[in-house]
């Protein structure tokens, strides 16, 4: 009889994980917004001077840059940041971030939209809830 191989299996580390998945959410974000400069008249309305329903200005710019900042520099803190800071500093980053998707998908009729934000809501849910139940040391 042929014994059957074990795949091996090791849990990956909670602030690994974490690091990850804001990863994946930065490139869902980059992507949506590449995406979005083929939608008919975004071009124009960029030359304009709007990004979206805004008006560009050196607020906005520095808001919008902000605001990316936030999943940028969540990728290093999930590795860095000792448990108790880094558990609460990811579920507040999170929860944040979650409900910028959902005001952005508010309205919106493209569907490839729609479809990213809710993969952003999932993502940063998904952060919460590992945040959430950060494994303790027994």
């Amino acid at each position: 009889m042929q014994k059957t191989a074990v795949l091996q299996d090791k849990k990956v580390n909670i602030k690994m994980v974490l690091s990850g998945l804001w990863t994946a959410i930065m490139f869902v974000y980059l992507y949506a917004d590449v995406l979005s400069l083929f939608r008919p008249g975004i071009i124009n309305k960029m030359i304009d001077g709007y990004m979206g329903p805004f008006r560009v200005d050196q607020m906005a710019l520095l808001l919008a840059g902000l605001l990316m900042l936030v999943s940028i520099i969540m990728i290093p803190l999930s590795l860095l940041l000792a448990a108790r800071a880094n558990r609460i500093v990811n579920i507040v980053a999170a929860i944040f971030l979650s409900l910028v998707a959902v005001a952005n998908i508010m309205g919106e009729v493209w569907i490839y939209y729609l479809v990213y934000g809710i993969i952003e809501l999932v993502i940063t849910i998904a952060i919460i809830i590992l945040s959430i139940r950060w494994p303790v040391e027994a």
